[in-house]
């Protein structure tokens, strides 16, 4: 499986690729270790609690998802 990540929407330059083999599901694992390193995460800071709340930008069960339907 190739992965890649884009400048821009034409893609003609590569921000980041990786090349990937093995059984489905090591190549989910490695399509969602690489989507997850480039999506935004928001955070806030909760004072009641002190510490960061995440929110990635994909959540997670959807990014699962998206990746086994395209997996398949």
């Amino acid at each position: 499986m190739r992965l890649a990540r884009f400048k821009g929407t034409d893609k003609t330059e590569f921000l980041d690729q990786n090349l990937v083999q093995g059984g489905a599901f090591h190549l989910l694992s490695e399509a969602e270790m690489f989507v997850r390193r480039h999506q935004p995460v928001a955070a806030k800071v909760v004072p009641e609690q002190m510490q960061i709340q995440q929110t990635p930008l994909i959540p997670n069960d959807a990014l699962r998802e998206t990746l086994i339907n395209a997996l398949i």
